[in-house]
């Protein structure tokens, strides 16, 4: 049995990961929920990295404001 998990970058870019259970054997289902642990870490860090550059961009337009404020 293939588990396949698409899933997309910020560049568009399509990325494959197969899973064979069968040949995983006893420990497949120990591999899987690491797997999926593993996969959730990558999710939050994506998230709060994507958050971060919100934020840092969010500081960069109030800066700009100020600046155009001051030249006003």
């Amino acid at each position: 049995m293939d588990f396949l998990f698409v899933g997309e970058r910020g560049g568009g870019s399509v990325f494959l990961l197969s899973l064979d259970l069968f040949a995983l054997g006893s420990s497949s289902v120990f591999s899987f929920s690491a797997l999926l642990s593993s996969l959730s870490l990558f999710l939050s860090l994506l998230l709060s990295f994507s958050a971060l550059l919100v934020s840092f961009s969010t500081l960069l337009l109030s800066f700009s404001a100020l600046l155009l404020s001051f030249s006003a």
